[in-house]
């Protein structure tokens, strides 16, 4: 049984892969649709071409709706990749994250630890005010929510929020650790200032 596309005029068998499977549901039941499956897909490039936020959102909600198939797709993809090419992926990835992290560092005061005046970019990071880093990056979505880029992102398109603060690891892991979330750094700097206060006092 042979179907002429309304559209290309082209008349092909039905269960030839110019119409492939696609049916539509209506109230006398299914029927096949009235377009072959490469005037779809050149109908569906234009629409998109016209309105590429629409399509954004679409894909967008599709992948939520859809995460499982979505992941797996992705690591079908990555694991037919060639060497060199996941090479070239991953030097691409790193160079751009590196762009992201330092155009944030820059919005939040620069390049540089608040507190110990690291400069070292690998060893910089966003650190958050509040002490609530973790609560704020379980609130964000997609596969890397956990991941320091997803921060830089999400930073920006918030129009770079003031909850967070330029530190070093090591200033940053100290204030997660300590019982009044501060770093020792400021501990001794503030023992120095109160001490040295005391002694000009004594000695006056």
């Amino acid at each position: 049984m042979e179907k002429n596309c309304t559209r290309c005029d082209i008349s092909q068998p039905l269960d030839s892969d110019h119409f492939g499977k696609r049916k539509t549901k209506t109230e006398q039941g299914w029927r096949w649709d009235s377009w072959c499956r490469d005037c779809y897909k050149a109908n569906t490039k234009k629409n998109q071409t016209k309105n590429p936020e629409l399509k954004k959102q679409r894909d967008k909600e599709w992948r939520e709706k859809n995460s499982e198939r979505y992941h797996a797709q992705k690591r079908l993809k990555y694991a037919q990749m060639s060497t060199p090419l996941k090479q070239r992926m991953v030097e691409h990835h790193r160079k751009n994250n590196n762009k992201m992290k330092r155009e944030a560092m820059e919005r939040y005061g620069g390049a540089f630890c608040h507190c110990c005046g690291e400069t070292e970019l690998l060893m910089l990071c966003l650190d958050h005010v509040e002490s609530n880093g973790a609560a704020h990056r379980r609130g964000l979505t997609g596969s890397g929510r956990r991941m320091p880029i997803q921060s830089y992102i999400w930073a920006k398109k918030n129009n770079w929020p003031p909850i967070f603060q330029v530190s070093c690891h090591n200033c940053n892991w100290a204030r997660h650790w300590t019982p009044d979330k501060r770093c020792p750094h400021e501990i001794r700097r503030q023992q120095f200032l109160t001490e040295g206060t005391v002694r000009l006092n004594h000695a006056a």
